[in-house]
């Protein structure tokens, strides 16, 4: 079944048809019954969803508010409520229009809703934002590129984008997103690639340098896209040819753009637009120059992007703010993959609102940093990926922020999160969503910033409105199985602090896979790429032990162990120690190892994956017909300077294998460590109890 796509009503037309030839007689009937019959047969399952939506001031607008829910449109009742019968759906997305009201769209695994006595599906609570003259909605979105694998896969049979349906296939990656996009009255991405129809002649000396087809610009406009910021480490990446190339199909597609010049004082100026009667700026910058020569930033006599140092960007944003515009930066820099941004991109990003911005983006770390409010001013250090191509796993957890501005005065933000599905940036449900908000719920905290939560989206307020950092402690479930005990997740609160432990053998973690549940593995035409499977097949099975989906692997040759792995190594390691865990059933009884295996020091990834050795973790005799809890600890293994080693968990089935072996629940916890100085090891980020620690 793919997520996302409704199975379609029966025509009405068909009914009324059927219906004129229907009598009231034995004959007439038995030819309607069976008439009727098939039609009845293909009828989808109907579900009731139902919720409430209020307005962030005021009175709610509910004579012109609808809400669509999978493309059905529904009236709103007088207090907010609505409930309506729909087509049974993996997916399920909201949309609320009013001419009053900024538009809101907001996606739902199934799964993730809570069940009323009734059987109803209930919506979290949703907050509108109320249209005012001056206020604008603005969005962005992080690094974009739509090259290399995506032309030329990794770890899928077919790539994403041909040459025969170049641009059809480019605007099928930002389909799911582009709702979001559009309904903003301006929307903004990182633009991390050049723009070429062929691989330039010349590159920069560098390892990494990225070219995506021109009709990647026009893909982005389609998708709702006006502006692109340029300062980045890949726009000189075939130096001024590619620049040239660049700025020729952005000027085509119609997209503004800004962070990049073929001379130093070209790349500092700001791009002026008017959003909403409102004069903007936007400005771009990189934060470092690079250490080869050519580099990447531009010069008094060559091109690249606008040098993010302290005094270009106070001085930009000072002409831009003495011309009395509204002042926007975005900023490049930072540790790629680290867990909060550094003191100097703190530090720059903090003197560009003091010199006058008003609002501040910054990405490049590939994963996503927290949000701050600094002299009222919102500053969003990192969005993370938007379409990009890497197949780390902690690089496909992100978020896009929806920002609404009064004049120059923030009002209020959303985080919507996101999830890089095969490449491709889906609305992030389930144990996505819980793994995006939770990382950005601490990491915020961590800056002094409280979020609440509104239709499953992080939410920041004027800071007049904001409330004191909840010092609420979540409740530990009194039943566990296999000493973990598993905190839950609420949509409309968001994570709780889970600050007391109840004993000294009690210790808490997080789950840094996210992805075991099986419910957010499709979206559309997306198919999760996470798993390498040895002789056998894997599909989505509904014979789960929670929620919808499990995973079902069927082994294919009764020569050999069935194998079940992440495909590549996790490499984000924070932990003292670890947790394997899951639940597992098969027909018939196997037996179930469970071995580590890390990438040592100086091996390339690749050659890693094939040939580095495993180390066992144990194993445990699986009976037939029930679902059984399995869990493995272990501590990492560490290089000769004391850093984890990247590392993936391998599951091998032996015995009877025959017939299918589901699985469900799968988690890799890392314990929380003992460096208090991130946000790793925030209370938010737990959504485990481990009973003993990890031997």
């Amino acid at each position: 079944m793919i997520f996302g796509k409704p199975v379609q009503a029966a025509s009405l037309h068909k009914f009324s048809h059927i219906t004129k030839d229907c009598y009231f007689v034995v004959i007439g009937f038995l030819a309607c019954f069976l008439a009727y019959t098939p039609l009845i047969a293909n009828q989808p399952d109907m579900v009731m969803i139902e919720g409430i939506a209020v307005a962030d001031e005021g009175e709610l607008p509910v004579e012109d508010l609808t809400v669509s829910i999978n493309g059905q449109k529904f009236t709103v009742q007088i207090d907010g409520r609505y409930a309506a019968r729909v087509a049974q759906a993996d997916i399920y997305q909201l949309r609320f229009d009013s001419r009053s009201l900024f538009t809101g769209i907001y996606t739902f695994a199934q799964t993730e809703l809570q069940r009323s006595e009734d059987g109803h599906y209930i919506v979290p609570q949703t907050e509108l934002v109320a249209r005012k003259p001056g206020r604008v909605e603005l969005i962005f979105a992080g690094d974009v590129m739509m090259g290399r694998r995506y032309e030329k896969p990794r770890f899928r049979s077919s790539p994403l984008i041909r040459p025969t349906s170049r641009a059809s296939d480019m605007e099928a990656l930002l389909a799911p997103m582009a709702p979001y996009l559009r309904a903003s009255d301006f929307a903004a991405v990182n633009l991390e690639t050049v723009l070429s129809a062929n691989k330039p002649p010349e590159r920069a000396p560098k390892s990494i340098t990225f070219y995506s087809h021109p009709d990647a610009a026009v893909a982005l406009k389609s998708a709702g896209i006006d502006y692109v910021t340029l300062g980045n480490n890949h726009i000189y990446d075939y130096l001024d040819a590619g620049m040239e190339s660049t700025t020729d199909a952005l000027d085509a597609a119609g997209l503004f753009y800004s962070g990049a010049g073929h001379r130093a004082k070209d790349a500092l100026k700001a791009t002026r637009v008017d959003i909403g009667g409102q004069k903007y700026s936007m400005l771009g910058f990189v934060g470092w120059a690079g250490n080869v020569s050519p580099n990447q930033v531009a010069g008094h006599d060559k091109g690249g992007a606008a040098h993010g140092s302290a005094g270009n960007i106070g001085r930009a944003v000072k002409r831009e703010a003495a011309d009395d515009r509204i002042t926007v930066v975005q900023y490049h820099g930072s540790r790629e993959y680290s867990d909060a941004p550094t003191e100097i991109t703190q530090s720059r990003l903090k003197t560009a609102v003091d010199t006058g911005a008003d609002l501040v983006v910054g990405h490049h770390p590939h994963v996503t940093h927290g949000l701050e409010l600094y002299r009222g001013k919102l500053i969003a250090y990192s969005l993370g990926n938007f379409i990009f191509d890497q197949y780390f796993f902690e690089a496909q957890l992100a978020y896009v922020l929806k920002v609404w501005m009064d004049g120059d005065q923030f009002y209020r933000a959303e985080a919507i999160p996101v999830q890089l599905l095969d490449y491709r940036p889906v609305p992030a449900v389930a144990n996505m969503r819980e793994g995006v908000l939770r990382r950005l719920f601490g990491q915020s905290r961590a800056l002094g910033t409280n979020m609440s939560m509104s239709g499953g989206h992080a939410v920041i307020k004027n800071p007049d409105t904001v409330p004191t950092i909840s010092t609420v402690t979540c409740s530990v479930p009194e039943k566990g199985v296999g000493g973990l005990r598993r905190l839950s997740f609420n949509l409309e609160r968001g994570p709780e602090a889970c600050v007391k432990q109840p004993n000294e053998n009690r210790i808490s973690g997080q789950d840094i896979w996210h992805r075991g549940d099986f419910e957010s593995g499709r979206y559309v035409g997306a198919i999760d790429q996470s798993w390498e499977v040895g002789n056998a097949n894997v599909s989505v099975s509904e014979n789960s032990r929670s929620g919808r989906y499990a995973l079902a692997v069927r082994q294919t040759s009764t020569k050999g162990s069935v194998t079940i792995a992440p495909r590549t190594f996790l490499r984000v390691l924070n932990g003292s120690g670890y947790s394997v865990a899951g639940w597992i059933k098969a027909e018939n009884p196997v037996q179930l190892s469970v071995s580590l295996q890390s990438r040592p020091s100086g091996v390339g990834r690749f050659q890693a994956l094939k040939e580095a050795d495993r180390k066992s973790l144990g194993s445990v005799a699986i009976q037939a017909g029930r679902w059984q809890h399995f869990r493995f600890d272990f501590k990492p293994l560490r290089s000769k300077k004391g850093k984890t080693l990247p590392m993936r968990p391998m599951l091998q089935m032996t015995g009877s294998v025959g017939g299918n072996i589901l699985f469900d629940d799968f988690a890799v916890i890392e314990q929380s460590g003992s460096d208090k100085s991130h946000s790793a090891g925030d209370p938010l980020r737990r959504n485990f109890w481990i009973e003993g620690q990890v031997r």
